[in-house]
C-alpha cells in the first residue's frame, strides 16, 4: 500500500521474514526504510501529536546519513 501527500510517499508493507510479523515503512523518495514490531507501533498509537514533532524535522531525520 503506498500513502502519500505532498511532503512525502511512502510504501507500507507486512514484513513477515522475521521474529514475528512487523510493518515496514518505505520512505520512496529515499528508499529508507524501518520495521516496526506490535509494541513499537501501540507506542505510536498512544503517542499524541505534540510527541511526534521532534521526528518532523527534516534536518535531524531526511538529511543526515543512513546508520
Amino acid at each position: 500500500m503506498t500513502v502519500a501527500n505532498e511532503y512525502a510517499t511512502v510504501r507500507i508493507e507486512i514484513d513477515r521474514q522475521g521474529n514475528g510479523d512487523r510493518l515496514r515503512i518505505t520512505d520512496l523518495r529515499t528508499g529508507r526504510s524501518t520495521s516496526l514490531d506490535a509494541l513499537e507501533l501501540q507506542a505510536l498509537a498512544l503517542a499524541t501529536h505534540r510527541d511526534l514533532v521532534p521526528l518532523l524535522d527534516p534536518a535531524r531525520t531526511l538529511w543526515r546519513e543512513a546508520d
